[in-house]
């Protein structure tokens, strides 16, 4: 889990990464790892994971709702998917193979 923390905090300090389900929609062909937190939608859950499957990024289910992912982020509001685009490939092997 410190792992994960770790990489979410040099995500939002360096600017690489998107947040909300639209934005990493758009975007998720440059991600790394993708993490869904618990508030989002059946429906938009199984969007993000099968085009996610299509590339080849792992989805990882963040264990907590969107305003604890926000926290995460160091930010005020809620964030529901947030897609990094930084970090090693070891790093993030490490961290889905944690969960």
């Amino acid at each position: 889990m410190k792992a994960l923390e770790k990489l979410i905090k040099e995500a939002v300090a360096s600017g690489k990464y998107k947040k909300g389900v639209k934005e990493v929609m758009r975007s998720a062909k440059g991600s790394k790892l993708i993490l869904v937190s618990d508030s989002v939608s059946d429906r938009d859950r199984a969007g993000i994971e099968d085009q996610a499957k299509a590339i080849g990024i792992p989805v990882l289910k963040f264990y907590g709702t969107s305003v604890m992912l926000g926290r995460a982020c160091n930010r005020p509001h809620r964030i529901s998917v947030l897609s990094i685009r930084t970090g090693s490939e070891e790093e993030i092997r490490n961290i889905v193979s944690e969960k």
